[in-house]
């Protein structure tokens, strides 16, 4: 009689992972997403244990399996209604059976607590004091891993995502996350918060974990709830995203081990709205060369079909939340030209707002000319030029901006991406303006002769009607 065969600790796991994700699939439930991309994230690991690319597999597999049980167990504390269940999970886990979230939101709350908090526990847990400087270079690893697999998962549900590839759009100098989630951040944090527990006793580890909780449930819930101009694009990503349960996660669920040209340990880990499902090219590329191909790109048909011409409106400017302005990061000057703005709106009401396009497709470039004015008073005027990415989307904004009448005296020179969707009847502005951000979502009207905006930020909105002129 041959001896029952041992199931190793990381088999363990996968199988786990596998009659969970069946269950969500009867149920159904968005639990399943993120345990379909753990699995794809385990399989990978899994997949380079016995290749040398861990310096202790053994270790390694125990690391693995410490780490997803804290997953694994808030689940089914989750599902019991265990009031023990922790505070960060919680936040991830309720909003599971919210419908308004995107697939990438549902994702990211769960890789928040469990990357931020479980993983340090994890490694703390499997190397205890000293020891947990010699995890240092596979810890890092398992992150590398992380940081090839869910950029690559994610890029798989762009045809259940068709606009997902606005979060890399209007991602920009800096900007390190439109959704309040970087792994850069996270793997930080993680090992930071490790080398704390390694050399505690397990009743000041529980302490130090549940005041974790506290900050890593807040930043679960600005996922859920990010700033105006994020909401803007999510609520944009939303209107296309597939609803059905089932099919995304069969869609996360879809494959193996990930095969990726993992990065360095010590490289910088991408940050996550940076990696989400890109178009080919940056906006930043060579501009397009021809529009000779037999069907035109959306950013081609908006900038050198729709827009070219003349166009007059009217502009109306308000302050939504005053408090948010005066404690904004703005510089003084820029606080009080946008309070001016409103004051002047205030009194003589809506502007005036004129645009005059001229495109220029041998370069792949458009220029706009656009004053807002009251009768002869110029409020804002800016000379701005469109470079179109070869991408058939991104456009590249540059801006020569000017306030009021005098314009020596009040100017700014701002860069910033857009993208164009619908066929060219949808354009979004990442602009950059007074120091801050605004969305500015631009719909052209059926029959391409008018075109609404709204332009967002977290203290002000300003809506545009503007009208082609006749010819």
């Amino acid at each position: 009689m041959s001896a029952p065969q041992t199931i190793s600790p990381i088999d363990g796991v996968i199988g786990e992972l596998k009659s969970l994700i069946a269950w969500t699939l009867t149920q159904p439930s968005r639990i399943g997403y993120f345990a379909s991309l753990y699995l794809r994230v385990t399989d990978t690991i899994r997949s380079k244990i016995g290749t040398g690319y861990f310096e202790d597999d053994s270790r390694m597999e125990v690391l693995d399996a410490t780490f997803a049980s804290r997953y694994l167990a808030a689940v089914q504390q989750f599902r019991t209604k265990d009031p023990a269940l922790p505070k960060a999970w919680a936040v991830a886990l309720d909003a599971t059976s919210q419908n308004n979230l995107i697939i990438v939101q549902h994702l990211l709350l769960s890789m928040n607590p469990h990357i931020n908090i479980d993983l340090a526990i994890a490694a703390a847990r499997t190397c205890p004091g000293n020891s947990i400087t010699a995890l240092q270079g596979d810890f890092d690893k398992v992150n590398a891993i992380l940081a090839g697999v869910v950029p690559t998962v994610i890029s798989e549900i762009g045809a259940l995502s068709p606009y997902l590839h606005l979060l890399s759009d209007l991602a920009q100098d800096g900007e390190t996350s439109i959704i309040n989630f970087s792994l850069v951040s996270a793997r930080d944090a993680s090992w930071a918060m490790a080398q704390k527990l390694a050399f505690l006793p397990e009743p000041e580890q529980e302490e130090m974990i549940a005041a974790q909780n506290v900050p890593i449930a807040v930043l679960g819930k600005a996922i859920i709830t990010p700033g105006l101009v994020a909401a803007g694009m999510v609520d944009i990503i939303g209107t296309a995203e597939v609803k059905d349960v089932v099919q995304i996660i069969q869609t996360l669920d879809s494959g193996a081990p990930v095969s990726f040209q993992a990065a360095a340990p010590t490289a910088p880990t991408v940050a996550f709205a940076a990696t989400v499902a890109p178009p080919p090219a940056s906006g930043d590329s060579a501009p397009v060369r021809s529009i000779s191909a037999p069907r035109k790109s959306p950013n081609q048909v908006y900038y050198f079909e729709v827009a070219p011409g003349s166009w007059t409106g009217t502009f109306n400017f308000q302050v939504t939340n005053w408090r948010a302005l005066w404690v904004s990061s703005m510089s003084l000057k820029n606080k009080l030209l946008a309070t001016a703005m409103q004051l002047f709106q205030g009194i003589f009401g809506d502007a005036s707002i004129s645009s005059e396009l001229t495109p220029n497709p041998d370069r792949g470039v458009a220029f706009n000319r656009i004053r807002i004015h009251k009768s002869w008073f110029t409020l804002w005027r800016s000379d701005e030029e469109y470079t179109l990415a070869p991408d058939g989307h991104r456009v590249r904004v540059d801006a020569q901006v000017n306030f009021g009448p005098f314009s020596f005296l009040f100017r700014e020179h701002d860069i910033y991406p857009a993208t164009v969707i619908d066929g060219g009847m949808h354009n979004l502005y990442h602009i950059k303006l007074l120091g801050t951000r605004f969305l500015g979502d631009y719909g052209v009207q059926p029959g391409r002769r008018q075109v609404l905006s709204t332009l967002t930020n977290d203290w002000a909105t300003a809506h545009e009607i503007l009208n082609k002129s006749a010819g």
